[in-house]
C-alpha cells in the first residue's frame, strides 16, 4: 500500500499506483477499487489532472465532514481541466457508455456574453459495473446539500468567455471555452 501511495504523491501516475496495488485481495482491495473507478472515465486525451484544485477540493469536503469513515481520502476526489466545452466531455464519456447525458444542473448568463453552465451525473457501482443515472430526478441525493450518495459523482462546470483570472487560476490558455471536471468517489465497500 505504501508504494501505492507514494506513486500517487510523487507524480500522480495513477495508472502505474493501479498496478502495484492490483494483486492485493485478489483486486478488491480498495484502493485498487478507487484507482480503477478513476481510470474508467474515458476523459479526452487533453484533459489535464489538477493536483492543486483536487487536493483543495479534498480538504474542503474533509472539513465537512465527508468521507468520514471511508478508506483513502486521497483517491477520491479528483479535479480536472479541459479546454473545450462540456459537450466534448460528453462526448467522451459516451465512448463507454452510449446514450450517458450530463443533467444541467446549474446556468448563469451574464450580461457581457459569459456563460457558466453545470453539468453532472451520478454514476451507481452495481457488482463491478459503474451506471449511470437515467434521469435528472436520480441525481437528487448529489444535489442535496450534506448528501453523500454511494457511486461516483460527476460535476462538469463550463466557462464561456473566461476572465484573465478565471484563465489563471485553472492555468489555462487564453481560450473561449474551458471545463473543469469534478470526480468524486463515494464508494463504501469493495
Amino acid at each position: 500500500m505504501g508504494c501505492g501511495r507514494a506513486l500517487l504523491e510523487a507524480a500522480q501516475r495513477f495508472d502505474e499506483a493501479r498496478e502495484a496495488v492490483r494483486a492485493l485481495r485478489g483486486g478488491r482491495h480498495p484502493m485498487h477499487l478507487l484507482l480503477a473507478d478513476q481510470a474508467a472515465f474515458p476523459f479526452p486525451a487533453t484533459t489535464r489532472y489538477s493536483k492543486f484544485h483536487s487536493d483543495s477540493l479534498r480538504s474542503l469536503q474533509l472539513s465537512k465532514g465527508r468521507y468520514s469513515g471511508l478508506p483513502y481520502p486521497l483517491l477520491r476526489v479528483h479535479v480536472y481541466t479541459f479546454a473545450r466545452p462540456i459537450s466534448e466531455v460528453e462526448i467522451s464519456l459516451r465512448q463507454r457508455w452510449p446514450g450517458l447525458v450530463l443533467f444541467e444542473t446549474e446556468r448563469d448568463e451574464g450580461a457581457d456574453g459569459r456563460l457558466k453552465r453545470d453539468g453532472s451525473q451520478l454514476f451507481l457501482i452495481r457488482g463491478d459495473d459503474l451506471v449511470p443515472a437515467q434521469s435528472k430526478e436520480e441525481l437528487a441525493p448529489l444535489l442535496r446539500e450534506g448528501a453523500l450518495p454511494s457511486g461516483i459523482a460527476l460535476s462538469v462546470r463550463e466557462t464561456t468567455k473566461p476572465s484573465p483570472r478565471e484563465l489563471e487560476r485553472f492555468e489555462m490558455e487564453p481560450v473561449e471555452t474551458f471545463s473543469v471536471i469534478f470526480l468524486m468517489n463515494n464508494r463504501r465497500a469493495g
